[in-house]
């Protein structure tokens, strides 16, 4: 990403994040019906992991979307582009394209953030996701996650129970 986009998103961000800290106001439901993923594609995280969310909440699979962050463009198309994005997909006046706009569209019961870098591309789609509970880790904007993992964030099945006690204790206990 290129210096003056960078300060353009940046500027996006500080305002944009200062406005939805001052109007942040959610109210949990008993029962949880879907849940987004933010993914950094760096990160060696098998999806079917995620998708095993939906069996821990009693949802299918195809109540967890995800959305997949990856720094460059590859010829190989291992994840269908409907769930991949880059920092080419957002413009410089913090408009998105068609995949990260159909993602941020729907209203997440909870909102993963499954990434450790603080990085702008990632960071301005966890803000504009319409979500009740964002969880995520200590290495990023700690205003964007309501519950944050202490956890290393390579080990999923360590995330995997954490975050289904937490989510156990937020929710007090949950329906299927």
């Amino acid at each position: 990403m290129n210096f003056f986009k960078k300060q353009f998103l940046s500027k996006i961000y500080r305002k944009e994040i200062a406005f939805k800290a001052v109007n942040s106001k959610r109210k949990l439901n008993k029962k949880i019906s879907n849940i987004g993923v933010i993914l950094d594609g760096n990160l060696s995280v098998p999806e079917d992991l995620l998708f095993n969310l939906a069996s821990i909440f009693g949802l299918s699979k195809s109540r967890v979307f995800i959305l997949i962050y990856t720094d460059i463009k590859r010829k190989e198309n291992l994840v269908s582009s409907e769930r991949r994005f880059y920092s080419s997909d957002i413009n410089f006046f913090g408009k998105f394209n068609k995949t990260i706009t159909k993602f941020n569209s729907k209203r997440y019961d909870i909102l993963i953030n499954y990434y450790d870098r603080n990085f702008l591309p990632m960071k301005l789609v966890t803000l504009r996701c319409q979500s009740k509970i964002n969880v995520g880790f200590p290495n990023v904007d700690h205003r964007l996650n309501d519950l944050i993992l202490n956890i290393d964030i390579t080990d999923s099945l360590l995330f995997l129970s954490e975050f289904e006690k937490y989510i156990k204790l937020l929710y007090g206990g949950f329906e299927k």
